[in-house]
């Protein structure tokens, strides 16, 4: 039987692997979860190897989700992250107009954005596209709700979504 060896998910049989593989890794020095999510009978090895590319370029890819987000707040044409600061402000018993008034909105979202804490990436090589997530939490003791960056297999942006 073929097997694919992936350093964080371990030998994964080609020609029937398992629908699920969870393990860890420190980006950044932060504990992340990581989760390899099958669905077929067996997998090609090329789809495994855009997994094999982006686990080796995680803080990279972090840096361009961060920075997506960034340019999201800035374009104005994207209210995810906009949703997801406002509604943290809120919880924290500051209105968003409240904050430090010789700190503009930018520099207190990009500062928002910096303390986002990556706390899953999930991979799906199976799907057609082949994509990977990224869940962001301001703190996940305190909310349920994420920033999710969903990169395809090339770790080009495909889309932000706001999820609880």
């Amino acid at each position: 039987m073929n097997q694919y060896l992936l350093t964080v998910f371990g030998s994964i049989p080609l020609d029937a692997p398992e629908e699920f593989y969870d393990g860890e890794a420190v980006v950044n020095g932060q504990n992340i979860s990581l989760d390899l999510n099958l669905e077929g009978p067996s997998i090609a090895p090329e789809r495994l190897d855009g997994v094999r590319r982006m686990l080796g370029s995680l803080p990279e890819q972090d840096a361009c989700n961060r920075q997506w987000m960034e340019e999201a707040l800035a374009d104005g044409e994207e209210d995810t992250i906009r949703m997801y600061i406002d509604h943290h402000l809120e919880l924290a018993g500051a209105e968003p107009e409240d904050a430090d008034p010789l700190a503009a909105p930018d520099s207190r979202d990009a500062h928002f954005i910096r303390r986002l804490q990556l706390v899953r990436v999930g991979f799906y090589p199976d799907s057609d596209e082949g994509y990977t997530l990224f869940d962001y939490s301001i703190d996940p003791a305190l909310t349920d709700y994420l920033i999710v960056v969903r990169v395809d297999a090339y770790g080009e942006l495909e889309y932000l979504a706001l999820e609880s």
